[in-house]
C-alpha cells in the first residue's frame, strides 16, 4: 500500500508468541484501519468486490455492517499484505519456523496481515451499469468459517488428498471481514459514472 496515504492498520499482538497448542479466541484478529485528515478513495486504498442485489441494499440502509469475503489461494492476494515474490506479511506473535498455510486453522489463529483497505467499491452483479457505491471500511477482521448450525468447519485430510469434517482437524475456511462505515458515494445503476 503506498505509505503516502497517512492511513495504516492498527491492532494488538501477544507479548511473545502465541501458543498454538491452546485455543485463541479469533475476535481478538481484528485490525482497526486509522487515518490522519481526509483520505480520498484511489485504486490504491480501495477493493473492488461484486455483490448481490439483497446485501448492496441492506448495506445502503445500514442494516449490514460487515462483508464477507473467503481467503483462496486464487484470491489471496486481493486482500493480504504480501511483498516481493508474494510472500506474505505474518504477525509479529505467531511462532518462528512454523509452517505456515491459508488452511491452517492452528487453534482459531490467523497469521497473515490484511491488505490495509481505506474503501470498499461494491457493485451489484457484472453489468456495464450496475449500481455501485464506496463504502468505509472502519476495520479488517477474520474468522473461521461456520457450518449452518454455527459451529466452526475444522477439516482434515486423508492419505489420499480427501478432506473430511473432523472436530480435532488442522485444516478449516477462513474468512477476511471487512467492518463498514458510511457509504461515501452511491451510483444509481445506469449511471454513466464507471466505478
Amino acid at each position: 500500500m503506498n505509505t503516502t496515504d497517512n492511513y495504516w492498520l492498527d491492532y494488538e499482538t501477544e507479548e511473545g508468541y502465541v501458543d498454538l497448542t491452546k485455543p485463541y479466541d479469533y475476535n481478538n484478529l481484528f485490525y482497526e484501519v486509522v487515518s490522519e485528515g481526509e483520505i480520498t478513495p484511489t485504486k490504491e486504498n480501495t477493493l473492488y468486490l461484486p455483490i448481490k442485489g439483497q446485501y448492496f441494499n441492506e448495506i445502503m440502509r445500514g442494516t449490514k455492517d460487515k462483508e464477507y469475503r473467503e481467503v483462496k489461494p486464487t484470491t489471496y492476494k486481493k486482500y493480504l499484505w504480501t511483498v516481493d515474490n508474494d510472500d506474505f506479511m505474518l504477525r509479529e506473535d505467531f511462532p518462528e519456523n512454523t509452517d505456515f498455510s491459508l488452511d491452517f486453522y492452528y487453534n482459531g489463529f490467523f497469521p497473515f496481515i490484511p491488505k490495509p483497505y481505506k474503501y470498499l467499491n461494491i457493485a451489484v452483479g457484472y453489468a456495464k451499469d450496475r449500481e455501485w457505491a464506496i463504502v468505509e471500511v472502519t476495520g479488517i477482521s477474520f474468522e473461521p468459517a461456520k457450518d449452518k448450525n454455527g459451529r466452526i468447519g475444522i477439516f482434515s485430510e486423508d492419505e489420499n488428498g480427501r478432506i473430511y469434517p473432523n472436530k480435532d482437524g488442522e485444516l478449516t475456511i477462513w474468512n477476511i471481514v471487512y467492518h463498514l462505515g458510511k457509504v461515501v458515494e452511491h451510483h444509481p445503476q445506469g449511471e454513466s459514472v464507471e466505478p
